[in-house]
């Protein structure tokens, strides 16, 4: 079977192989990143770079257009100013935005994260319901951080994060690869 037809007829396969000889498809090793964009607010990016010993002064950052990312990844932070936190990435033909908004609650075992993940109707509900629930995995547990640095108030309160993701497909070569995920 040629690698286009197996690409087609059982992407599974195809990029199985690719993980066990540890290359992307294109032939980089799975080791090797594509050029990364970096976008900070000027106040977050005054403070990120005192934070890491940048010496240089920030006068302006310039604006990235998304579109003008093809074959890179663009992360932007700060892009809300109704949260608390906000961030947009977007590789490829895809881009998710996410924001946080913290709330003050009584301190107890329920979850310090609720994630909120909503989808463009191209992407099948399935790939989605299985992003929240590995995502919901990943929060019981602790990958991201130890819930008690929530603590406050000598932990009789906890902040509780609520997550929210939007996923958007911004190219339709990706939709077909997504199609592909929900048979798996």
């Amino acid at each position: 079977m040629s690698v286009d037809l197996l690409k087609i007829c059982d992407p599974w396969a195809y990029y199985t192989q690719f993980l066990f000889e540890s290359v992307y498809p294109d032939g980089r090793s799975i080791s090797s990143f594509r050029p990364v964009s970096l976008q900070l607010p000027l106040k977050n990016a005054l403070t990120y770079c005192s934070e890491f010993g940048v010496d240089s002064e920030i006068k302006s950052i310039p604006e990235v257009p998304i579109t003008d990312l093809e074959g890179r990844t663009f992360i932007g932070m700060g892009i809300t100013e109704s949260a608390s936190g906000s961030s947009v990435a977007r590789q490829g033909g895809a881009m998710i935005t996410a924001r946080i908004e913290p709330f003050l609650g009584v301190s107890s075992d329920d979850t310090v994260i609720v994630p909120h993940i909503e989808a463009t109707p191209v992407i099948p509900q399935r790939v989605v319901e299985d992003a929240e629930v590995l995502l919901k995995q990943l929060i019981e547990e602790e990958a991201f951080f130890k819930r008690d640095i929530l603590l406050t108030a000598n932990g009789r309160l906890m902040w509780i994060l609520h997550l929210h993701i939007l996923v958007r497909i911004l190219s339709l070569h990706y939709v077909l690869h997504i199609s592909w995920l929900s048979n798996c």
